[in-house]
């Protein structure tokens, strides 16, 4: 995993042991609530992801930072701004606290509705974390962070998952019903069945327009009626042939034999895609046109990678891809809500702060050294 992702995106260990600091006072922990201690490295942990959202922040905000610029030079320009009306520190600061509330607020609220982690998932933990310290160890453990404080953070991350769908899914205390479901997926998303006729690299003008004209013949065909899927599979198998084809010479003037493609035939819906706003692939310009076309007009669209013979279909034609899509669905609904809750709750714990181990970690002492300087 790249360290340029958010340590957020990981998944949750036991506490870690930090040596003692110059001064003689323990700060291998940074908070207690109750009997739940917090290591200073999930703190840590804890600081990087508010770094990151600080990043992201001011990329929403429309601010640019330079491909070119080293990890520790886009962390200059980082805390030398402003971020949402006050300074980076002070941002970086307090989104930290909150992550430390809903840390808390979630340990307590997952006990007290009797989730407990299986040992399959604790496996499964076991088995991210390793793979997590293989790919950034140096990072985390220049700051700070060891192998134990990854793994008991992404534990907690499965708690929340684990508390979110206890009172949101079927059958919880704040559970969606099936028309809120449905409302905001047709919403939210389209049903795109498509035929895409790409364009190689190495086309000359000659074969591009010769696929130009290829793609408004299948575009006319569909205006007159013919079913989008039966056109995908005229074009799959004229592509099989000419593939056979080469296959064949390349065969002949080798003295090798070759097996000829296997060929499948595409189900009405197989390869339909479901669409947001923001979607990119296959193409922005495909989303876009799309978006703006009713149901059942088939349209071509174009961009440098492809033709596309499209057209929006009923969102709710597959029930299977529908139920597949729920639980980011009720993240994308419910999601903020519930993290905001879970800050507020924990906001409300009585909570210890060890201030020596949180000195341990301010952004300005970020290390980014090793991982592309």
């Amino acid at each position: 995993m790249s360290v340029q992702k958010r340590a957020a995106a990981l998944m949750t260990g036991v506490a870690m042991i930090l040596s003692l600091a110059a001064c003689g006072g323990d700060t291998s922990w940074a908070a207690r609530s109750g009997e739940s201690t917090m290591p200073a490295g999930v703190y840590i942990l804890s600081g990087i992801d508010a770094y990151y959202d600080a990043q992201d922040a001011l990329t929403e905000a429309g601010t640019t930072f330079d491909s070119a610029l080293s990890a520790e030079e886009v962390k200059k320009q980082i805390l030398n701004s402003q971020v949402e009306g006050q300074p980076a520190a002070d941002f970086i600061a307090g989104k930290t606290r909150e992550y430390v509330h809903a840390y808390f607020a979630a340990e307590k609220l997952a006990a007290q509705q009797g989730i407990v982690i299986s040992e399959s998932d604790e496996a499964a933990l076991q088995n991210n974390c390793n793979m997590v310290w293989q790919y950034s160890g140096n990072f985390y453990s220049q700051n700070g962070v060891s192998k134990d404080s990854i793994l008991l953070m992404t534990r907690n991350y499965l708690l929340k998952n684990e508390l979110f769908a206890t009172l949101y899914g079927e059958g919880g205390e704040r559970a969606v019903s099936e028309q809120e479901y449905q409302a905001y997926y047709t919403e939210s998303r389209i049903r795109v069945r498509y035929l895409p006729l790409a364009i190689s690299s190495g086309m000359t003008d000659e074969e591009k327009a010769a696929l130009q004209e290829k793609a408004n013949g299948y575009l006319q065909r569909a205006q007159g009626g013919e079913a989008l899927s039966d056109l995908i599979n005229e074009y799959q198998n004229e592509l099989y042939d000419e593939a056979e084809k080469a296959a064949g010479e390349n065969a002949s003037s080798s003295s090798a034999s070759s097996e000829p493609a296997e060929r499948s035939e595409v189900a009405e819906g197989e390869y339909d895609l479901i669409l947001t706003r923001d979607s990119t692939s296959p193409s922005k310009a495909l989303t876009d046109e799309m978006f703006g076309a009713p149901e059942g007009e088939v349209r071509l669209v174009s961009d440098e990678r492809a033709y596309y013979i499209a057209m929006r279909v009923d969102p709710m034609f597959s029930a299977e891809d529908y139920e597949s899509l729920k639980p980011t669905l009720l993240e994308e609904m419910h999601g903020d809500e519930f993290q905001n809750w879970l800050i507020e709750e924990g906001s409300a714990m009585d909570i210890t702060y060890n201030e020596d181990a949180l000195k341990r970690f301010t952004p300005q002492k970020l290390n980014f050294k090793s991982v592309g300087d």
